[in-house]
């Protein structure tokens, strides 16, 4: 299912976060859209959502493309445990998800 979902013609990606983030410590990433298809995409949406903050964007993808979409930027949670960054992207008919999963943990 990840080999499939990675091979599709519309992907919504961020840059890969840490392993992990210390209670508090900023989470900065650039998010994307890859598009392989031959026409573009007008009015896409791209929600992004981390530890109850949520973002949005819209705007159009040209066909064949890779778009900087936005930025997710937000302080870690305060709370220690796993915290998921979740984007999702929908124009017209086409739909696209990706979750990147992380853990706040204690500084050692």
């Amino acid at each position: 299912a990840a080999l499939a979902a990675a091979c599709a013609p519309v992907i919504v990606v961020a840059e890969r976060p840490a392993p992990s983030y210390p209670p508090g410590a900023e989470i900065g990433l650039d998010v994307h859209v890859v598009s392989d298809l031959r026409v573009p995409l007008p009015g896409a949406r791209v929600t992004a959502t981390l530890g109850g903050r949520r973002w949005e964007w819209e705007g159009d993808v040209p066909a064949d493309s890779c778009v900087r979409i936005g930025t997710v930027s937000s302080p870690a949670p305060a709370a220690v445990g796993p915290v998921s960054l979740v984007l999702s992207l929908a124009a017209g008919e086409v739909r696209a998800t990706n979750t990147y999963d992380v853990v706040v943990a204690a500084a050692d």
